[in-house]
């Protein structure tokens, strides 16, 4: 009984630490968005047969609730801009750190997950695919350690991406994501 339940863990896809679409499906270099989910969600994508580090679009979302607003409305907005995004560029794969079992704050998990659930749905609608990538799977191919803080992260996006004004952390983020993403599929660094 013990080794059925051991099988079973190590089959089951939702304890996997990322999930990656097969590379042989996407001969060619794939457009891609990365996103990286929060109440400032950082953003930067790539469109078909990208050269390395040629990104045509990042910045980062603000995604603030006003005064007397619902707490949906968040991710009204939200869902918007990501049908916007994905209408613009076009996107075959979007990447995004999985949602992780904590956060600096309960305010903070609670928008990483509502949001990574509506990417989700859209994504499914939309017929675009979704790989997950850990922050620590982040962290490691930006700076060779996989528990980097905020500090070393931004230091090594304004070293690596220097044509790049770096907004933020979450921009930061959005970016290593989507090299992360290029590197896994098939990509140069």
């Amino acid at each position: 009984m013990g080794e059925k339940n051991s099988k079973n863990r190590s089959e089951n896809p939702l304890r996997n630490p990322s999930s990656t679409p097969e590379v042989g499906h996407y001969p060619n270099r794939p457009p891609l968005l990365a996103l990286d989910l929060g109440e400032r969600t950082g953003w930067a994508g790539v469109a078909a047969e990208w050269p390395a580090d040629h990104f045509l679009f990042s910045g980062v979302q603000h995604f603030p609730l006003y005064r007397g607003e619902s707490v949906g409305m968040r991710f009204i907005r939200f869902k918007s801009w990501l049908n916007e995004m994905i209408e613009r560029g076009k996107p075959a794969v979007i990447v995004y750190e999985s949602a992780i079992a904590f956060h600096a704050s309960m305010y903070a998990a609670q928008i990483a997950h509502g949001m990574a659930a509506i990417l989700q749905v859209v994504a499914t609608e939309r017929k675009v695919e979704l790989m997950t990538a850990t922050p620590g799977e982040v962290k490691r191919a930006a700076t060779g350690k996989g528990n980097a803080p905020k500090p070393v992260m931004l230091a090594a996006a304004r070293e690596q991406f220097p044509a790049v004004k770096i907004i933020d952390d979450n921009h930061a983020d959005a970016l290593f994501l989507l090299r992360y993403a290029m590197v896994v599929l098939g990509g140069r660094r």
